[in-house]
């Protein structure tokens, strides 16, 4: 009975744990992507809102969305904000390219291990 136990937690798995596992790999390297590219968005939008206000004078009036309510400063006050803020974004750029470059490596070698094929739709 023991030993049934033990060839049961060591029995190689199936082709479709192999498939779905795969899958499910491969949804979380999508994910980590999606996400990289809204954040690397975000820092494209914070540029064109840091260059914009660099030329500003800094005692002129402009809004910020805060929390969905729109505030008024002034220039000097808003552009060290969005500053850091670009900072912060590039720090989360950085840590979720490390994760998807872990994630790809991961796949490749997961594919490579049980000689996954990848088909291209409506191919047979």
């Amino acid at each position: 009975m023991a030993s049934k136990k033990a060839a049961a937690a060591t029995k190689e798995p199936t082709k479709e744990e192999i498939v779905m596992k795969f899958r499910d790999m491969r949804e979380e390297q999508a994910s980590l992507n999606q996400k990289l590219y809204e954040f690397k968005m975000d820092i494209d939008e914070h540029r064109v809102v840091e260059d914009a206000l660099k030329v500003a004078p800094g005692e002129r009036k402009c809004y910020r969305l805060i929390g969905g309510v729109l505030v008024e400063r002034t220039v000097a006050e808003v552009l060290p904000a969005i500053q850091a803020n670009k900072k912060q974004i590039e720090t989360v750029v950085g840590q979720l390219q490390k994760q998807l470059d872990t994630k790809t490596k991961e796949v490749m070698a997961y594919q490579a291990e049980h000689k996954i094929a990848i088909r291209e739709p409506g191919q047979m």
